[in-house]
């Protein structure tokens, strides 16, 4: 959830992939880890005890990749290799002073030549957050 009155991101994991991150402050990427467990395992009121959620401060220039298992499961027809999480962070390091748009088609457009534009049996999405503008606290 992104708070914009504090500027902050609060985040969880429920099974789904991590957020890719680019920290403008560090200047590199890096995935959001937090403790969860998979949405639906546990379906009783005993599932909130099982979830971690963390809280880091927004700064201009950082960028979120949200996306599904898809992305990274796709594979090259050359090696048979996943596009991977190694892959996709470092695709993210080298265009992270785009735009948002501009990211998401980098993003799409090396995977889509990494996989020979393979048709997958998994979706693809992909979402591009990046912080452009913050009011004052």
């Amino acid at each position: 959830m992104f708070n914009f009155a504090n500027n902050t991101l609060s985040y969880s994991r429920a099974g789904h992939c991590p957020i890719l991150y680019y920290s403008a402050n560090a200047q590199k990427a890096h995935y959001l880890q937090s403790n969860g467990l998979g949405l639906g395992i546990i379906r009783n009121q005993s599932y909130s005890q099982y979830i971690e959620t963390k809280t880091l401060e927004l700064t201009i220039g950082d960028v979120f990749v949200i996306y599904t298992d898809g992305l990274i499961e796709g594979n090259s027809p050359t090696n048979n290799e996943p596009y991977g999480f190694e892959r996709l962070k470092d695709c993210l390091e080298s265009c992270y002073h785009l735009s948002a748009q501009e990211i998401k088609t980098f993003i799409f457009d090396d995977y889509s030549q990494y996989s020979h534009k393979n048709t997958t049996k998994d979706d693809t999405t992909l979402l591009v957050v990046k912080i452009d503008y913050l009011l004052d606290k």
